[in-house]
């Protein structure tokens, strides 16, 4: 994250926020571990929450090798 901490309005600042949203549910984990199974819980209980997750995490890495190999 120190070494790729760029904010430019291109794919480069994909890398960017995926690494600090990892840094930030890692404190999160590591602080409020109860919380983190209860809301855990209560997104696998939601109709098609599995179906959204999967779908976004697609997209994502989509877009992370359209971004990484386009050049």
């Amino acid at each position: 994250m120190l070494t790729h901490n760029i904010w430019a309005a291109d794919g480069r600042v994909m890398i960017t926020l995926f690494g600090w949203l990892n840094a930030i549910g890692g404190a999160v984990r590591l602080v409020a571990p109860a919380y983190v199974m209860e809301a855990g819980r209560a997104m696998l209980k939601r109709p098609y929450f599995i179906q959204a997750a999967a779908t976004i995490w697609v997209v994502a890495g989509l877009l992370f090798c359209l971004f990484g190999f386009r050049h």
